[in-house]
């Protein structure tokens, strides 16, 4: 008798649906992560074959673990936690871009004289600085338990996120959140300080030379965190060395056209 395979082409959908109805009863999860006075139960299969920081919690060779049936998430917001399990199950998570897509409103403007007086700029603004804050919060925690899949879906979202510096809010929620960036210790904190840097950068122009609201914010932050001010400079520097280099490998018939 031929010895079928009991997985070909991944769960049905019958199946995961399942899987996911269990998760939020807590039925049939054999597993549980513990943030504070929160226990969220989860299923082993599918958590430990991600991380091997949670395998290992599963076999009961991590300090963390209270037993072979749980693990202590400390140092960590609930929120985060829960937005790292959304990911476990489907790969995306509430802050996801598919959710975000309508995020970003062209109409409003970047003009510093109509900022102060403008609601719909100060509601855009605190939206990125809560989508952003909890981009960081995420990757970090992704990073602490090797979810290695996460932490690139989370640096790339980011680096979405802050693609549209030109636009006032956008550039002022990068500097709220310059702060915690560089509280992070990590791999994945030295890229989102690069993509930081790289995303300020971009975003220096004639609206941002006038001494505003939007320079004094920068001014602040360039004040609290020395760190970003170095690197900041080296942005520069690196930059205009770029430039410099293409500028020189213009072909001289090229050259001479122009």
């Amino acid at each position: 008798m031929v010895e079928l395979p009991l997985a070909v082409d991944g769960l049905s959908s019958q199946a995961a649906a399942g899987i996911l109805r269990s998760l939020g009863t807590g039925q049939f999860c054999d597993f549980e992560f513990i943030c504070g006075e929160l226990r969220i139960p989860v299923h082993r299969a599918v958590v430990c074959s991600q991380s091997p920081v949670f395998a290992a919690a599963c076999l009961g060779r991590k300090p963390q673990a209270a037993n072979s049936n749980s693990l202590q998430i400390p140092d960590t917001d609930p929120q985060t936690v829960r937005l790292m399990v959304q990911y476990l199950y489907t790969g995306k998570h509430a802050f996801s871009l598919q959710v975000l897509g309508s995020l970003h409103d062209t109409s409003i403007a970047t003009c510093e004289t109509r900022v102060i007086d403008d609601p719909g700029y100060t509601r855009m603004k605190n939206a990125y600085v809560t989508v952003l804050t909890a981009h960081i919060k995420l990757v970090a925690l992704a990073e602490t338990y090797h979810i290695h899949q996460l932490v690139e879906q989370v640096v790339g979202e980011f680096r979405a996120l802050i693609s549209r510096p030109e636009c006032g809010y956008c550039f002022v929620a990068i500097i709220e959140v310059i702060p915690r960036v560089y509280e992070l210790e990590n791999a994945s904190g030295n890229i989102l300080r690069r993509e930081c840097i790289a995303a300020i950068v971009a975003s220096f122009g004639p609206w941002l030379t006038a001494h505003g609201y939007h320079r004094k914010a920068l001014d602040n932050v360039l004040a609290a965190v020395p760190q970003f001010q170095k690197e900041l400079l080296e942005g520069f520097i690196v930059g205009k060395y770029q430039i410099g280099q293409k500028e020189d490998s213009v072909p001289e018939s090229e050259s001479r056209d122009q």
